[in-house]
């Protein structure tokens, strides 16, 4: 998917991460999660109150899940379930909002769902390598 960054793909300093959205459709947000200057597809919304809003979000925790039956499937996709935790730096009434993999059906309840399932641990290991050196991130969704 291409970006809609500028011609360096760079991230303005004062953010961390950048959803990239691309495309808007029926409460559906596509993108790419962008992180320095890799960048991963993604999906936002399809389902419950459809796509994360426009804004700024603090990043403070990104953790492995246990697995569970029933329970870690929508993050679940390659080698273990994980989730970055999302919280509006603005008035909203979402809460619960997160970054994960794409597991199960595609989309998510206005979630940052990661769309290739190659790319999983990809991002939560950029996520965590990030969370090390800095106490929160700043991920902003430009659309």
């Amino acid at each position: 998917m291409e970006s809609n960054l500028n011609q360096s793909n760079s991230i303005p300093l004062e953010y961390d991460l950048i959803f990239d959205v691309v495309d808007t459709f029926n409460k559906t947000k596509l993108g790419n999660l962008c992180i320095g200057d890799q960048q991963w597809e993604c999906i936002s919304g399809k389902y419950g109150k459809g796509a994360l809003p426009k804004g700024r979000y603090k990043i403070d925790n990104c953790y492995k899940l246990k697995p569970t039956k029933g329970e870690t499937e929508a993050y679940t996709v390659r080698e273990f379930p994980w989730v970055a935790t999302l919280t509006p730096q603005f008035e909203t009434d979402r809460t619960g909002l997160l970054i994960h993999p794409d597991g199960n059906k595609e989309g998510t309840a206005g979630c940052i769902g990661i769309s290739k399932k190659e790319n999983d641990v990809e991002v939560y290991e950029a996520i965590t390598n990030l969370l090390k050196s800095k106490k929160e991130l700043i991920l902003y969704v430009n659309s």
